[in-house]
């Protein structure tokens, strides 16, 4: 056996290998929480393939071979693309990513901002509606609700719990503040937003009982927000990844048309946590784009 045809053969090996990590990633984008090791499988499947073949040049005769290779490392990295990646990375302006640009990528509170002026609609309209609807079914199974259940609603920054439930005390429990609550006549959404801080002891248990206690007859949803999909102490919290975030934002923008405001305050968040927060899966795409558009792919 020819040393050419070792390379084929490994290189073959390790597409397959790759493809089946695709399928994981599928799996894993579809309602789970983001699995980086999944993503940087695929990256170093796809990396090795690429370099075995350009370390030894085939010979004339394996041309078709070498080929055949090219065409397999080209389908896989559009199946990465096209299935297993939350969004469209193909087309992310880096040049939208504000927080980026200012040095304030990790900025906890200036994330928690955007978002919740997603969530206003005196901001972004019926834009703000449906966001509400696909964050709140991400952090609750089983209550389905349309756009009429979302009628007056109010989204709040930093809302004391004692603003919430006036059996607790501001110099208790009641001085924690919740990042963003959004109440509607008949739903609220907590969201607890953690990107370097961890949670302080018995935090989102405080936000349960409160939340509960207030709005006993509505339907409830707690969203625990992190780069990683962190879990909260509190098992009602959801833990939910900013690549899941990601994918709701994605879908909500193809949901449009949207006001100018709201569209334009969508695409810049888009692009930031893509920046921040989708560095290896952005790479990739940047990286194998041209690649795959040179070939005829759709991407």
């Amino acid at each position: 056996m020819t040393d050419s045809t070792d390379t084929i053969l490994h290189a073959i090996e390790i597409i397959s290998s790759a493809a089946s990590l695709v399928d994981a990633s599928v799996n894993v984008r579809s309602n789970q929480p983001a699995d980086q090791s999944t993503t940087e499988g695929v990256i170093a499947a796809i990396e090795e393939v690429t370099a075995a073949v350009a370390a030894q040049r085939l010979a004339p005769k394996d041309q078709q071979m070498d080929a055949d290779v090219v065409r397999a490392i080209h389908e896989v990295s559009y199946q990465w693309v096209s299935r297993a990646t939350p969004l469209d990375l193909t087309d992310v302006d880096r040049s939208l990513a504000v927080l980026s640009c200012l040095g304030q990528s990790h900025n906890e509170n200036l994330h928690s901002d955007y978002i919740a002026a997603l969530l206003n609609p005196a901001v972004s309209g019926h834009l703000a509606t449906r966001l509400f609807l696909d964050l709140f079914a991400l952090g609750v199974d089983g209550v389905e609700l349309s756009p009429d259940d979302v009628r007056d609603q109010r989204t709040y920054r930093e809302r004391h719990l004692y603003d919430i439930d006036l059996s607790t005390s501001l110099s208790g429990s009641g001085a924690r503040r919740i990042d963003i609550l959004t109440e509607t006549e008949r739903a609220v959404l907590v969201i607890e937003n953690k990107i370097y801080a961890s949670e302080s002891e018995s935090q989102t248990e405080d936000y349960v009982a409160a939340v509960t206690n207030r709005y006993e007859r509505r339907e409830l949803s707690f969203i625990f927000l992190s780069p990683t999909g962190m879990r909260a102490q509190a098992p009602e919290f959801r833990e939910v990844s900013y690549l899941d975030l990601f994918a709701v934002l994605n879908r909500v923008r193809d949901a449009g048309p949207w006001t100018d405001v709201g569209t334009r305050l969508l695409e810049t968040y888009l692009s930031e946590v893509a920046v921040t927060f989708c560095k290896p899966e952005l790479a990739l795409v940047e990286r194998i784009t041209p690649d795959l558009r040179k070939a005829g792919y759709d991407v």
